[in-house]
């Protein structure tokens, strides 16, 4: 399963299973998160995103809420 790893220096790491999901815990649009992955921008309020298909990720840390 292919998810979103999101990482930020204070806050640390966290995974989504879609970028709507990202976004909404991110604070910004899905679009911008598009935007990210396209290459039009660098990061989402300090958090730097990229894919990640490890499968050693417990579902418990998929998908947090604030």
């Amino acid at each position: 399963m292919k998810l979103i790893k999101a990482e930020h220096p204070e806050y640390g790491t966290c995974y989504f299973s879609n970028r709507i999901k990202a976004a909404k815990y991110i604070g910004v649009t899905p679009t911008y998160i598009r935007h990210i992955f396209l290459g039009l921008a660098k990061r989402a309020k300090g958090w730097s995103l990229s894919f990640t298909e490890d499968g050693n990720i417990l579902n418990k840390y998929i998908d947090p809420e604030k």
